[in-house]
């Protein structure tokens, strides 16, 4: 789950605290093992349990932000169809030998299953995610749930992350489930449905999951507090829920957090940022003050930093615009924006995430600041930013060149005689 990656760093001071250190996290320990016991989202519940009553239950979509509540919701709806079963899973790293033509792949994925259903991310295999589509959903297919008691004759695929699979893998999961809709079931679970082809969509029932709201978040935090013995001060919990992002796990995670740090609560008690939140603003403070190669290898270190302890890409690249919009005027906010959204575009086409948000904390870095720092005195903010521009592409088409090319790059003069005459660029100017 994305929020427990993104916490992991930061609650990494409970291990010096052993008294108060719970064998589960409270957003695990709380969270609702039936449809009846739902706290948010509670007519949803009803619903999905009314539809669970019939015999033949369609394909699922559940999409909404992170935090949400969608995986709950599934969860005790496949407790709701199968029983206490449902809960029995184990995990396991499954192989595959998938023959591709001339070729036979060997593919590798970390799954969770019970005797009825199974649980897998297919876009961890990249862009071979479609192979792994059409062999679990085949294998599922050939064999009917091994529980008797079960009162349904399906298994149920639940696929995370359906918006982060390639356009051929869900060209794939479209043939696969109507080939096989009468032995197998799929869940589908997204952040996004834009990023869902509509032949998918049609498909299934699409059930719309909304971040909860301040004053449900609240609740939940009190009932948190009460199972736990807490005095939760109502202010407290509210100053929590404003800086949770509406997001109902992070919200949790936080409230044990501040259990940790400090307690009895208080109504103005800090509540303390992620660490990994601190180190992106850092970056951005770091790019805004020096554009040079030497900047950028050290941002570039420190960016690899937060993808290898699992910070997603799209969330990095996301909170990265965020602090930069706060330290930029307003006429240059539309420009960052926009590079922003033309890299997380490519990035969701290539396989390298780095190197796309290497390329938007340049650009975005080059707009905020060359604008200003290179511009005439009483210079107009729309000619600054054409030469942020010109400057900015320039410099973009000698990172294509490498490292050395950007190092040669004269940035008072404009010199480009070091630059590969193919990469070459006619727009330079010498302010």
């Amino acid at each position: 789950r994305e929020d427990d990656s993104l916490f992991s760093r930061h609650f990494h001071s409970l291990s010096q605290t052993p008294p108060v250190v719970s064998k589960m996290l409270w957003v695990d320990k709380y969270r609702p093992k039936s449809l009846d016991k739902v706290i948010v989202h509670e007519d949803i519940a009803q619903n999905l349990k009314k539809l669970v009553t019939e015999q033949d239950c369609p394909h699922l979509l559940f999409y909404g932000p992170s935090g949400s509540g969608k995986k709950t919701l599934i969860m005790a709806l496949l407790k709701q169809i199968y029983g206490a079963s449902a809960e029995k899973v184990k995990v396991e790293n499954r192989a595959w030998k998938v023959d591709a033509g001339s070729r036979t792949i060997d593919l590798e994925l970390t799954t969770l299953s019970s005797t009825n259903h199974v649980e897998l991310t297919p876009s961890d295999a990249g862009f071979q995610d479609r192979y792994i589509v059409q062999e679990i959903i085949k294998e599922m297919a050939k064999n009917r749930p091994i529980d008797t008691k079960g009162k349904k004759g399906y298994k149920v695929l639940v696929l995370n992350e359906v918006d982060k699979l390639s356009r051929e893998a869900q060209h794939s999961l479209r043939r696969t489930m109507e080939k096989y809709s009468s032995s197998c079931r799929l869940i589908l679970c997204c952040n996004s449905s834009s990023k869902v082809t509509e032949a998918i969509k049609s498909r299934c029932l699409n059930v719309r999951i909304n971040a909860p709201s301040q004053e449900e978040i609240v609740k939940v935090l009190e009932f948190v507090a009460k199972k736990e013995s807490l005095q939760l001060p109502h202010g407290f919990a509210v100053r929590i829920a404003e800086k949770s992002n509406r997001s109902l796990r992070r919200a949790i995670l936080s409230l044990e957090t501040c259990r940790v740090q400090n307690y009895p609560f208080t109504d103005n008690q800090v509540i303390s940022p992620m660490d990994w939140e601190e180190y992106v603003a850092e970056i951005s403070t770091d790019m805004l003050r020096e554009q040079s190669p030497k900047s950028l290898f050290q941002v570039r270190g420190k960016v690899y930093e937060l993808l290898v302890n699992c910070i997603p890409p799209e969330v990095l690249l996301k909170r990265l615009l965020h602090e930069l919009l706060r330290k930029l005027d307003s006429e240059l906010k539309l420009e960052v924006c926009h590079w922003a959204a033309y890299y997380e575009h490519r990035m969701r086409l290539g396989q390298k995430a780095i190197f796309h948000i290497e390329g938007c904390l340049w650009l975005s870095g080059i707009s905020g600041s060359i604008a200003y720092n290179w511009s005439k005195p009483g210079m107009k903010t729309s000619v600054r930013i054409i030469h942020a521009r010109l400057h900015a592409q320039a410099l973009t088409l000698a990172a294509l060149a490498g490292a050395a090319a950007v190092e040669y790059y004269d940035h008072k003069t404009g010199a480009t005689d070091r630059y590969p005459k193919f990469l070459k660029p006619d727009n330079l100017t010498k302010d």
